[in-house]
């Protein structure tokens, strides 16, 4: 996963959603107890040659070279010497769905297709067309061990996130949440804990001002940047809020007093009050920010679970990861129990030629076994219930065990509404992070600029 930025592959959404705006619901769902790489050359289309039972054609996210890839790439291999199948793979990257959804229309499908669900979601489902077919079937039947349906190997809030009219059509394997990450051992001869509050938080500006860093390291990618003002929303309002506000076509819902809240503790962390970031930090070039971070410069860093894997040839050997989540708010609706399911998987388009198979793959790859091969390989965490967490992510795995509920990264907005998200969020949201604008100029000009998104819509 090495110099992998997950948020960009959000990008690729925007093109295929950009006439519609706003697709779908954002989902919130109760928990049960419990890298920017280059995209590969080769179409989609080289993978989609005639499919049959012997044959299962899969166009990836993944380059060849990367860590996912190798892990995938073994199991199509094993699964071949054991069933007499071959797995096609075609590395295509990350502008997979542009190039797969051409051949969907074009009636030349491959049978498996892998992406962030969010995106296979706003891609292939709409009220009015499904490209892809519903796995209802394969998941309420038997799992790959003898278990009594193949759901249960997942937690299943997590598969409720992304139903669409009450169907299932994803298979995941990779788990992904967001946070603060930090070194423990700088924090430790600081002698500083991991904040649980705002307040906590903001106290941490001037404790590393004081000893020559800044508290945060931030690379001005826009999809970064809106980490922040999606996170106070949640923890301010809950869960679905952000996206109410991206669908209200009226603007009314910015009237609410707890956007303003939000944006108020965007702008206290900004260069217009506190400025917890590095120097120049709205004009940071991604990876400069992350890997300033990693040589000690900085506190901490907001980002998703993969980057110790990005950082891992950066870090010295003291190093050890930290994570804290965003911190509460107080009198706020949204608690540390509030958790980020981002999730990526398979999805079997309509036209693949050897369904069957594709789902039997499915079922292969989701062994226990198979997913600890995720996890040690590729230091990822794994989708399955059960599968261990990778050493360097340990401090994250007790806040998703203890989960209450979980939510759609970026509250669904950057997926559901990708052109709304580009279009007016990205613009002022950089505003108000850069801290160019005020708390109140942002909502009203949110405001505006969204009854104006719709009215020309």
């Amino acid at each position: 996963m090495k110099k992998m930025r997950f948020l960009s592959v959000l990008l690729a959404v925007l093109m295929i959603v950009a006439l519609t705006g706003c697709v779908g619901s954002a989902g919130s769902s109760t928990a049960e107890p419990a890298s920017t790489a280059d995209s590969g050359a080769e179409s989609a289309s080289d993978s989609t040659s005639a499919s049959s039972g012997n044959t299962i054609t899969y166009a990836s996210m993944w380059t060849e070279s990367e860590p996912q890839a190798l892990w995938l790439a073994d199991l199509a291999k094993s699964y071949e010497a054991e069933k007499g199948t071959k797995v096609e793979i075609t590395w295509v990257g990350r502008d997979v769905l542009n190039q797969v959804k051409t051949q969907i229309l074009a009636g030349n499908a491959p049978d498996l297709i892998d992406q962030d669900h969010s995106e296979l979601s706003a891609a292939f489902l709409s009220e009015d067309e499904q490209l892809i077919m519903p796995l209802d079937d394969l998941l309420n039947g038997p799992g790959p061990e003898g278990e009594a349906t193949f759901r249960e190997v997942f937690n299943t809030a997590f598969l409720d996130l992304y139903k669409f009219q009450d169907h299932d059509y994803f298979v995941p394997y990779n788990l992904i949440t967001s946070g603060f990450y930090y070194n423990k051992t700088m924090w430790d001869e600081m002698g500083i804990k991991a904040p649980q509050t705002w307040d906590e938080f903001i106290a941490l500006i001037d404790t590393f001002k004081a000893a020559g860093k800044s508290l945060c390291a931030q690379d001005n990618d826009p999809m970064y940047n809106a980490y922040w003002y999606y996170w106070a929303c949640e923890r301010v309002m809950g869960a679905g809020k952000l996206y109410a506000a991206a669908t209200d076509a009226t603007g009314a819902a910015w009237d609410d007093p707890g956007y303003l809240e939000a944006a108020k503790l965007v702008y206290e962390v900004s260069k217009g009050d506190k400025n917890a970031f590095q120097a120049g930090y709205e004009g940071s070039v991604w990876p400069a920010g992350q890997q300033d971070f990693a040589l000690g410069n900085e506190g901490c860093l907001l980002c998703g679970t993969w980057i110790p894997v990005e950082l891992k040839d950066t870090v010295d050997s003291n190093w050890e990861w930290g994570y804290f989540p965003f911190p509460t708010v107080e009198g706020g609706v949204g608690q540390v129990t509030d958790m980020e399911a981002y999730l990526i998987g398979f999805c079997i388009p309509n036209g693949a030629k050897n369904p069957d198979g594709a789902k039997d793959f499915l079922l292969y790859i989701s062994t226990s076994e198979h997913a600890q091969g995720l996890v040690n390989n590729a230091l990822c965490m794994h989708a399955r219930a059960d599968a261990p967490i990778p050493s360097v992510l340990a401090e994250v795995e007790p806040y998703l065990k203890n989960a209450k509920s979980f939510h759609l990264s970026y509250d669904g907005v950057a997926s559901k509404c990708g052109q709304w998200n580009a279009d007016v969020f990205y613009t002022y949201g950089n505003q108000l992070f850069h801290g160019e604008i005020t708390p109140e100029e942002f909502i009203s000009q949110m405001k505006a600029a969204t009854i104006a998104f719709y009215a020309n819509k």
